[in-house]
């Protein structure tokens, strides 16, 4: 080294280079992560669509006068004079129509809209409790406390910020109005399914700290409620709940993360849904790490040489 001259005095661009290098490699290595890992993902993750499909047919609607039912219409289907291609649809639904969530403005007034619930309310690990054998005895049956205890005896105690869905397999009847109503009158007071006791969703909320709520069957309420307090419970907790979940007999009692993306509507006091969930989706915990580690890796780099 030359006397009375520092390495760094030497090349004064050395640590902008090295820098800049760092990122890029940062940047090349998150890549590769990235790259790598939703290639195990694919592999070795279970993706399961909690979400009935919105059709002209075959749906089951909510016996209510002023919810809009489902209807999608051609409106335009041409293949233009130079060969292009174009299929476009309208369509025209209620928010309560289909799998949706309610937000707490659909019984609360004044609560949050849909368009104000936080993506990290709608994304979590989720707990299945199976009340369906139970429902198959009693089309009414409510889930009551002692049944989350004695889940959790079997599975371990809910964790806080849990997703909580109830399964009644009453999805299996979707399509069947009679079947899925419990009613032939088309009337909502008629109404017969499985849902969940008041004092367990009280049970849920403060005791267990659930974020989000869900059910395969059209309410959250069993059929005979008037004055549907689990709604008024869950939401007025400011609590979004999901109603008309499919499939929640493929999904195992813990271990699956669960994606319910609704269509952000302002002010809305529910949403069409499309949930899915994960399972084994621990196998992506990989990707943060390999980021984490690739950050503190910089950050060391960069202390190191602003210390020399």
């Amino acid at each position: 080294m030359i006397p009375g001259c520092s390495f760094r005095r030497r090349f004064p661009q050395l640590p902008s280079i090295i820098m800049t290098s760092s990122s890029a490699l940062v940047f090349i290595c998150a890549a590769t992560s990235c790259l790598w890992n939703s290639v195990a993902v694919s592999a070795d993750v279970e993706i399961v669509d909690l979400s009935h499909a919105y059709a002209n047919e075959g749906m089951t609607f909510y016996p209510h006068p002023n919810i809009a039912h489902f209807n999608i219409t051609k409106s335009y289907k041409k293949t233009s004079n130079i060969g292009v291609y174009w299929d476009m649809n309208n369509f025209c639904l209620g928010e309560h129509v289909g799998t949706h969530i309610d937000a707490p403005l659909h019984s609360i007034p004044g609560g949050r809209g849909v368009h104000e619930l936080r993506l990290d309310e709608l994304i979590g690990d989720a707990v299945i409790i199976d009340i369906s054998a139970k429902a198959a005895m009693d089309v009414d049956y409510e889930c009551t406390i002692a049944d989350i205890r004695s889940w959790e005896e079997k599975h371990g105690v809910i964790p806080p910020k849990s997703i909580f869905f109830l399964r009644t397999d009453w999805s299996k009847y979707w399509g069947n109005d009679v079947k899925y109503l419990g009613t032939d009158t088309g009337k909502h007071e008629n109404l017969h399914l499985p849902g969940l006791h008041p004092d367990a969703a009280k049970f849920l909320i403060n005791d267990r700290q659930i974020k989000l709520y869900g059910a395969d069957a059209i309410s959250i309420d069993v059929g005979p409620s008037k004055h549907k307090e689990v709604h008024v419970t869950l939401l007025g907790a400011d609590i979004g709940a999901l109603e008309n979940l499919a499939n929640l007999d493929k999904l195992p009692a813990t271990g699956s993360k669960v994606f319910a993306i609704p269509m952000k509507i302002k002010d809305g006091s529910g949403a069409p849904t499309r949930v899915f969930a994960m399972i084994g989706a621990g196998n992506t915990c990989y990707l943060s790490f390999s980021l984490v580690c690739i950050t503190l890796l910089n950050a060391v780099m960069t202390f190191v040489w602003n210390s020399t």
